[in-house]
């Protein structure tokens, strides 16, 4: 299904453009969410091998790893997949300089990317690629507050969140709001797409839009209660920050929250 199908905007003049006021890396988001899970955890790829005996020799490479004085050896991690078998060593978070606003990843990162692509056997260098990469992490998220699981037919969208520099995992920082909002007493959800993560919250059977006589579209006085409820429920924020439009007046307003339809497939309908 279209996403033009899933949301279900109400706005009667079309926007010529957008502006966004997007948080910056390191800003001070709403419920800490940046201290709460340190950010994005990055690591590096040191090797990947796809051979016969990748198994043995990315093991017996890996041991050679953890034999180096300037390396921790509880930091190097072997996985091996049904294809490929890899090599991972530390752990490092990114950080935001005061003085420029820029976001950069832990100098100690690149310290031990430059000694792990130097070091050979033998005439060899295989680790001449490793480089920095986004941690794999096992996600268990709870699956009541999965939105594919919410009852009804719409709900409404007030947040995003998407993989940015110096920002948690965005399927991390998506659950965190839902958390923080269901501890407060709210029925809210998360929704991974494909390329945002989203927080609904309420759901509403098909009455939630209501049409006209003159093929006008409003939305039900339920819907309205919600978004007028708290200030959290009337936009729909990135990052729990106010994303503003311009209107083709010139003027300039926040992205009101929303309702979406519920997915009920497999498939990433919407973001």
């Amino acid at each position: 299904m279209s996403m033009c199908r899933k949301a279900i905007w109400l706005t009667l003049v079309p926007l010529a453009c957008v502006a966004c006021d997007a948080p910056q890396a390191g800003s001070a988001w709403k419920w800490d969410l940046g201290a709460r899970t340190n950010g994005q955890a990055w690591t590096i790829l040191c090797l990947e091998a796809g051979d016969p005996q990748r198994q043995a020799n990315v093991e017996a490479l890996a041991d050679g790893l953890r034999r180096l004085k300037e390396l921790d050896r509880s930091q190097v991690r072997v996985e091996h997949g049904p294809q490929v078998s890899r090599i991972y060593y530390g752990t490092y978070y990114g950080s935001t300089d005061r003085a420029t606003g820029r976001w950069r990843l832990d100098p100690r990162c690149a310290r031990d990317v430059r000694h792990i692509r130097s070091l050979s056997v033998g005439e060899a260098m295989p680790f001449l690629m490793a480089k920095p990469t986004p941690r794999p992490t096992a996600r268990e998220d709870p699956p009541e507050w999965d939105l594919r699981n919410a009852a009804g037919m719409y709900t409404l969208q007030i947040c995003y969140c998407i993989n940015k520099p110096g920002f948690p995992d965005r399927r991390e920082g998506a659950v965190a709001i839902v958390r923080q909002f269901r501890s407060e007493g709210e029925q809210a959800y998360y929704y991974h797409g494909s390329v945002k993560s989203l927080v609904c919250v309420g759901s509403f059977d098909g009455s939630a839009v209501i049409a006209d006589g003159q093929g006008r579209y409003r939305y039900s006085e339920e819907v309205v209660e919600l978004q007028n409820r708290r200030e959290d429920f009337q936009f729909n924020t990135e990052w729990l920050q106010k994303v503003y439009r311009i209107g083709p007046d010139g003027q300039r307003s926040a992205a009101k929250s929303f309702l979406v339809e519920i997915p009920r497939d497999e498939e990433s309908p919407l973001w």
